[in-house]
């Protein structure tokens, strides 16, 4: 039996896509989000194990993971925190693949 037909808005956007969110702009391919063993890594860091998140950045953001780092820092403590860093994160994802 074929599967069910996803309309056309609710596809993941093809190739590197630039999107802003919380005024942060990243260039990231959306195909990296259709990945179970990323998908188990953020649920692990939401789960407790927020060293991950170093992991799910670099394969999300590749070689713009220490600018999203230092765009997500406070500016006067210099620290990251790991909330809002999982926030931006599920914003982009939700943003380049919907149904992810």
């Amino acid at each position: 039996m074929a599967s069910a037909k996803k309309p056309q808005d609710h596809q993941p956007k093809q190739g590197k896509t630039d999107t802003t969110v919380d005024g942060v702009t990243v260039h990231v391919d959306p195909a990296v989000f259709n990945d179970a063993n990323l998908l188990r890594d953020m649920r692990h860091a939401q789960k407790g194990d927020p060293l991950l998140m170093i992991d799910v950045a670099e394969k999300v953001y590749g070689d713009e993971a220490d600018r999203v780092f230092d765009a997500l820092s406070d500016k006067e403590t210099g620290r990251a925190d790991v909330e809002r860093f999982f926030d931006f994160l599920t914003k982009v994802m939700t943003e380049l693949a919907p149904n992810s």
